[in-house]
């Protein structure tokens, strides 16, 4: 909780007095996207998750009273939420974890980097 939620609503703290400083671009005025991160452990958790699942239907939640609340300033906010993708913390899983993790894995079945996801949502508005 304290790394995925706390450490998520710190971010953004800090981060939007400087998005909502920038100058607008285009007709809607946008000042920038924010994009988290949650997990598909938020909607359908396995056995062992309790406090993962949890922390990651927080940032879940989030999203859309953090896109209202933002929408003003011109910023956008998403959030993901992949299964199994390569991070700092899935490169210490033991073999047998990530192999765990992956046998219920649903689409895509493989480990991915999350990046193409999020390169994704500036795309659709260029």
């Amino acid at each position: 909780m304290n790394v995925n939620v706390r450490g998520t609503i710190d971010l953004i703290r800090q981060v939007l007095p400087h998005m909502a400083a920038t100058t607008p671009i285009g007709a809607d005025g946008e000042r920038g996207v924010i994009i988290m991160v949650s997990s598909s452990a938020a909607f359908d958790g396995q056995p062992g998750q309790v406090a993962y699942s949890a922390s990651k239907g927080a940032i879940a939640s989030l999203t859309l009273p953090l896109t209202r609340d933002l929408a003003r300033h011109g910023i956008r906010v998403v959030t993901i939420a992949p299964s199994l993708f390569e991070s700092r913390m899935t490169s210490m899983m033991s073999d047998k974890v990530r192999a765990s993790l992956t046998r219920v894995m649903e689409f895509p079945r493989k480990i991915e980097n999350y990046l193409h996801w999020a390169a994704a949502f500036f795309e659709i508005w260029d």
